[in-house]
């Protein structure tokens, strides 16, 4: 399989993130619910299931079934697609999540917050956040998951501490550069854009209610537009 390094297009990785954020961020604002914490939403169900609470159990178990569906239909379309040997994934499955969080503003326009109207909303938000989270890790590389923001944290904390010791004359001492120049630049660059998509889509459901659920769809559809026609495979897991 080819491979194609998130370091050729840190744009896409970036402005993914942001997207990530802006999806999250409308749907908690719209919704009161997490579209991509995954961890969390487990974390609940187990806590509603002990404690009797068997409608928001079943909310947690049904977005966490709409997440993994999101992540398994993005991996059958992109084995489909590298059968065939298609070239354009990303920018198709882009323009496809655009359209599921077009869908879930329109259900919420049509019939109002709350009920079944928003219970579909929020399926079809976890399964964006699926369908995204598994596009970029497996066509930007397996170390990109731009909902996956504990990750992002994670790596920008630890290449924080590598560099403080650089600084603090670590390098100088064992002759040894431990910090990642590149992985530094591009959890920082993950992290800000998340933070940055999440008050963007929060601000949007402020300004223009619903309708700024097609605003955020948008997103996506602009992020196909910066991606490079040759990124249509997955990222060679093992290299040589």
């Amino acid at each position: 399989m080819a491979s194609h390094p998130v370091s050729a297009q840190p744009a896409v990785a970036a402005w993914l993130a942001l997207v990530a954020g802006a999806v999250n961020g409308i749907g908690v604002a719209a919704t009161g619910r997490d579209t991509s914490h995954v961890s969390g939403v487990t974390t609940s169900v187990m806590g509603h299931l002990m404690h009797g609470r068997g409608d928001a159990a079943t909310l947690g178990i049904a977005l966490i079934a709409s997440f993994l569906s999101g992540a398994v239909g993005c991996g059958l379309y992109i084995a489909i697609r590298e059968e065939r040997s298609e070239t354009g994934t990303l920018r198709s499955l882009l323009i496809v999540e655009g359209t599921l969080v077009a869908s879930a503003g329109l259900a919420l326009s049509v019939f109002g917050r709350g009920g079944d109207a928003e219970f579909a909303a929020v399926l079809l938000l976890a399964f964006a956040m699926g369908q995204q989270n598994a596009t970029s890790s497996a066509l930007l590389g397996d170390q990109v998951r731009t909902t996956h923001v504990t990750g992002m944290v994670t790596d920008l904390g630890r290449e924080i501490g590598h560099l403080l010791f650089d600084v603090a004359g670590g390098a100088r001492r064992n002759g040894l550069r431990r910090t990642d120049e590149v992985r530094l630049a591009k959890s920082g660059s993950l992290f800000a854009g998340f933070i940055l998509g999440a008050l963007a889509g929060a601000s949007v459901l402020l300004w223009w209610g619903e309708a700024g659920f097609y605003i955020v769809a948008a997103a996506p559809v602009a992020a196909a537009l910066l991606v490079k026609a040759d990124v249509g495979k997955t990222t060679d897991r093992n290299p040589p």
